[in-house]
């Protein structure tokens, strides 16, 4: 097997393959079936490394999603001290969060995009 048939396989580029071949990750002499079982040990590997990274992240979005929403609620309370709008324009701010808060609780995010690795 070669590094174009098995980044064929498993749906990677040729030049990860070859980098995984320079670690010694796998070892393309060998069956396809035992370079498949290694990779996917080491992918297993990796991502057992990010699990706390991850948990710490999601942690981290749902902290801001609780500080955003107190953010919302303070919003009319905000806005009724400012004599300049009308009753009229408060009642639809007041009638819009809701909608928005709900908007983002509903957010979910694609965790495979995140880099936990990134610094804020």
């Amino acid at each position: 097997m070669n590094q174009t048939e098995f980044s064929r396989l498993v749906g990677i580029t040729r030049q990860a393959v070859g980098d995984m071949v320079k670690r010694k990750v796998i070892n393309l002499n060998e069956t396809a079936g035992k370079c498949l079982i290694k990779y996917c040990a080491h992918l297993r590997e990796t991502a057992g490394g990010h699990t706390g990274e991850l948990a710490e992240a999601r942690t981290r979005l749902a902290s801001v999603g609780h500080q955003i929403a107190g953010l919302l609620e303070a919003l009319p309370v905000k806005i009724k001290r400012d004599a300049k709008l009308k009753t009229k324009q408060i009642k639809v701010v007041e009638k819009e969060i809701p909608i928005c808060r709900n908007i983002a609780a509903m957010v979910r995010p694609d965790w495979s995009q995140i880099d936990v690795n990134e610094e804020d």
